[in-house]
């Protein structure tokens, strides 16, 4: 991992607090945040807010649910099942695919969601931010949701990355680790 520049670290604690005060009078109520959800609720909607709105999962994500209440009711479901529930979301064969091969992964593991960012990017849909976002929500652990949105607000304050691509980007991927960390 890259070094960040101590000015750089000296100014993280003040960011933070900011960010964390920002969300605060600013978050938006979804169903997969609601106290109480279990860890498949909250991977199934992890899959499917890639690349989508999330005011267009919030609409479809209760009857999903529903629907596939669970690893088992979603590893037997077929395409066609899925397809009215994934449709309006667009890319939904893709989504299929990936919430099929992510049941089979729970399934190969016990009937437990992979708790490392390895085995979760090892199934196929499944990348650097999506892996962060169960390692944070279900299992706790400090990973950065670091995607073009938190790029963009990291690089006004902070400075310039180093790479084009995000997903490579040592600056990045450093600095907002060290964002994430909990004092």
């Amino acid at each position: 991992p890259q070094r960040i520049e101590r000015s750089i670290r000296a100014r993280i604690p003040w960011f933070r607090k900011r960010l964390l005060a920002w969300f605060d009078l600013n978050k938006r109520e979804f169903p997969w945040r609601e106290p109480g959800r279990n860890a498949y609720e909250i991977v199934i909607a992890e899959i499917l807010l890639q690349r989508t709105l999330a005011k267009a999962v919030a609409r479809m994500y209760p009857a999903f649910i529903e629907t596939f209440p669970s690893w088992g009711a979603l590893r037997e479901a077929t395409s066609e099942d899925l397809k009215p529930f994934l449709e309006p979301l667009g890319l939904w064969t893709l989504r299929s695919a990936i919430l099929r091969r992510f049941a089979e992964a729970v399934e190969a593991n016990g009937s437990k969601v992979p708790s490392t960012r390895l085995e979760l990017e090892q199934i196929t849909g499944i990348g650097q931010y999506t892996a962060s976002s169960i390692l944070l929500i279900v299992y706790g652990q400090e990973a950065p949701l670091l995607d073009a949105n938190m790029a963009r607000v990291l690089e006004r304050y902070f400075g310039r990355r180093t790479r084009a691509d995000i997903r490579d980007d040592p600056f990045l991927h450093s600095l907002a680790r060290q964002v994430v960390k909990v004092p």
